[in-house]
């Protein structure tokens, strides 16, 4: 049981921005920013951010009220950015490990849903990948599928057959994630809304976009984003880490 005394899918909140200069998410959010983080306060089971290199840096705790939460988030400075806040899958443990995002080599990735079950992709993960799991969990293996896909077929069409693979052999809730490589960032927008949780909207697994000209910021539902685009369901979208050009395509 969640501890507000739901059973739950995994639900969490994201958000990732590409920017022309070094520059964190307080500032090139602005004053939304709060109202994204107070969403920790029901995604209360930990938080991470990658820098810059693509490292991470993670709590097991809400980051609304994490002491350290805004003091990274300012000394956080970089280009390109994912920031993760947890509502962890019921019967997993709300550790440092769970929390996400997850970091291999090159790739940082955040995800918000479930997949059931976790080894339910197992089958499609080789050996020499799957011996690197720590956690065991579904976006743990989905990452490691992703990586695994990546090293045999190139970033973009690896990171489509992983979708690909867990469409069509899982059942999910939602597996919406965001990839960051040294060159590119890559959103995954492919969720089933009527697995969505019994407090969310139609909206809940939605993902929006906002660019001007020295940025785009790509985030989850459930705070002010007027003025924001929809990225439709069933699409990925492919970002530039030089030029910020981002292309869309069905998935």
């Amino acid at each position: 049981m969640h501890p507000k005394g739901r059973v739950i899918r995994q639900m969490c909140r994201l958000l990732g921005y590409v920017s022309d200069s070094q520059t964190d998410f307080p500032t090139i959010v602005g004053v939304d920013f709060e109202e994204f983080v107070n969403l920790s306060k029901v995604h209360c089971d930990g938080w991470g951010i990658t820098d810059k290199s693509g490292e991470v840096y993670k709590e097991a705790t809400p980051a609304y009220s994490s002491s350290d939460f805004m003091d990274v988030i300012k000394k956080t400075k970089a280009d390109a950015s994912l920031l993760h806040i947890r509502w962890a899958t019921s019967g997993l443990p709300v550790n440092k490990d769970n929390a996400h995002p997850f970091h291999f080599g090159k790739y940082s990735f955040i995800h918000n849903g479930s997949i059931n079950p976790p080894t339910a992709i197992d089958p499609f993960i080789a050996p020499i990948y799957l011996k690197m799991a720590v956690t065991g969990n579904d976006s743990e293996r989905y990452f490691l599928l992703v990586i695994q896909m990546i090293e045999e077929m190139g970033l973009v069409p690896g990171v489509k057959a992983a979708v690909k693979i867990i469409k069509e052999n899982t059942n999910y809730s939602s597996i919406n994630a965001m990839l960051m490589s040294p060159t590119k960032m890559i959103i995954i927008n492919e969720h089933d809304k009527a697995k969505r949780p019994d407090f969310g909207g139609e909206d809940y697994y939605d993902l929006h976009y906002k660019e001007d000209d020295h940025s785009i910021i790509i985030g989850s539902s459930g705070w002010n984003q007027e003025g924001w685009h929809l990225i439709p369901n069933h699409t990925m979208m492919v970002i530039d880490r030089h030029d910020r050009s981002f292309e869309t395509a069905k998935i």
